[in-house]
């Protein structure tokens, strides 16, 4: 492997013509910057973003970049890059029994048949790993000109875990959490960032986030007055001061047994809960995990 890159989440967006240079760093992260701000308004949820440089020394190209995946979760990888990479193929491969064995691949557009201004191409490809392991995705560049090219990868990922039975309870009264019986959140996967205030008096990430597989497990009792947050270290328990919802995204203002306060949104149908928090520097922050499944006992 060349190189590893994070990955991040994407949805369908448009892009505007900016008045600077379409193959240049700063345009490459526009492009990606409008990608995860329409991705957030849509609730997917969004993991991480990066992009990237490469230089073809032969007629072709190509690269990886590797992560671990999670059954019961729908990924959406998508590649794109600047116009000076107008053709290329995205790969994706398994590792079984310690050797990459293909497993899909795509190459349905160029930049021509593509036609977006500031992009040469990209491709877009879902995977359902049929169990938990190593995936990688390749770029390989058809093009037949030797240049240096940016690139950006970015992936969506949706939890196909216990759908029907969360659907059923948030369409009962609105309250999932709320009924006889403990509620369950498991979780796969942490991010973290530091949060900054715009222009708007609004909350926005300094776009700094850092990565951390880690299965942990929330219990909220049957009241909803206190959650037992389990990891593989610890346990800690949060009491409820309010609590609020809208039929999808539940909040929960709360107390920690260290005396620390915190705000909880669990969003059942984006599959996140972001936990917003002010550290002992006054530095605000968000903790946002992926959840995998979410049941009732």
């Amino acid at each position: 492997m060349k190189k590893i890159l994070h990955l991040c989440a994407i949805c369908t967006f448009s892009i505007n013509t900016f008045a600077q240079d379409l193959n240049s760093a700063s345009w490459l992260n526009s492009v990606l910057e409008i990608a995860v701000q329409n991705a957030e308004k849509e609730k997917a949820y969004v993991v991480h973003a990066e992009t990237g440089i490469f230089t073809i020394n032969k007629s072709s190209f190509s690269d990886y970049t590797s992560r671990t995946l999670f059954q019961g979760t729908t990924y959406t990888v998508t590649i794109f890059t600047d116009p000076r990479i107008e053709d290329f193929k995205l790969l994706v491969w398994k590792m079984v029994d310690n050797k990459w064995q293909r497993y899909d691949s795509i190459n349905t557009s160029n930049r021509y048949s593509l036609n977006i201004k500031g992009i040469g191409d990209r491709e877009r490809i879902k995977v359902n790993p049929p169990a938990d392991g190593q995936y990688a995705f390749e770029l390989i560049s058809a093009s037949s000109v030797n240049k240096t090219g940016r690139y950006a990868v970015m992936v969506e990922a949706i939890s196909n875990s216990n759908n029907s039975t969360t659907n059923s309870s948030t369409s009962n009264n609105n309250n999932t959490t709320e009924k006889t019986g403990k509620f369950f959140v498991s979780t796969d996967t942490l991010w973290s960032a530091n949060l900054k205030v715009d222009n708007n008096n609004k909350f926005q990430t300094d776009g700094q986030w850092s990565y951390s597989p880690l299965r942990t497990l929330f219990e909220i009792n049957p009241a909803g007055t206190v959650i037992v947050h389990t990891t593989p270290d610890m346990t800690s328990s949060y009491f409820v001061q309010s609590k609020s919802n809208d039929g999808v995204v539940f909040t929960y203002e709360v107390k920690s047994d260290a005396g620390n306060t915190y705000t909880f949104k669990l969003d059942t149908k984006g599959y996140v809960l972001n936990i917003y928090g002010k550290s002992s520097n006054g530095q605000w922050f968000v903790r946002s995990w992926h959840v995998r499944q979410m049941w009732k006992e």
